[in-house]
């Protein structure tokens, strides 16, 4: 059975994901975000416990059914980040979720990453509010390259564009 949320093309199955990074204010001003990358759907399926003999039909199907709460392993953390300053996107720095201190300061500490699936409809502006120069990097990077480059001064705001915080890029 072919689940409504992911396209199945000539027996292969393709999916996409919508909606926005999950954020969360750390302290006043100050954030952290979960970049969004290809493996949200192994993230979700694992931190579902769903068994490695369900087939992807019904692994799929369940998740477009299931309500409730998964904890996502370490190994399937997404790379998390924050901006040293919110008005400008060359800021963006790792932050190692083993040590949040090191980023936020003392007493800040990651415990663990829950994913929650619900009926609610996908986001869709709330981190804009937060990052409002995001739209301005659809097709481009943070540190305004076109393309991505090894020999790039700033690695990650060159790995990074506003489809790394929102899908579709607006």
């Amino acid at each position: 059975m072919a689940p409504k949320w992911v396209p199945i093309t000539a027996g292969n199955v393709h999916g996409t994901i919508e909606g926005e990074s999950s954020f969360v204010e750390v302290s006043p001003g100050r954030y952290l975000f979960a970049v969004l990358n290809d493996r949200e759907t192994e993230r979700a399926m694992v931190s579902f416990h769903f068994k490695a003999s369900e087939t992807s039909s019904q692994i799929f199907s369940a998740l477009s059914t299931e309500h409730g709460t998964g904890f996502v392993p370490y190994s399937l953390y997404p790379e998390l980040v924050t901006f040293d300053d919110l008005s400008d996107p060359k800021s963006v720095r790792e932050v190692d979720p083993h040590n949040l201190e090191a980023t936020f300061g003392p007493g800040v500490s990651l415990k663990r990453i829950a994913l929650e699936v619900t009926r609610e409809r996908v986001t869709a502006g709330p981190i804009e509010k937060i990052l409002k120069w995001l739209p301005d990097y659809c097709g481009i990077r943070f540190d305004r390259a076109r393309f991505e480059t090894l020999s790039a001064s700033n690695r990650l705001a060159n790995s990074l564009s506003s489809g790394a915080f929102e899908i579709p890029c607006r």
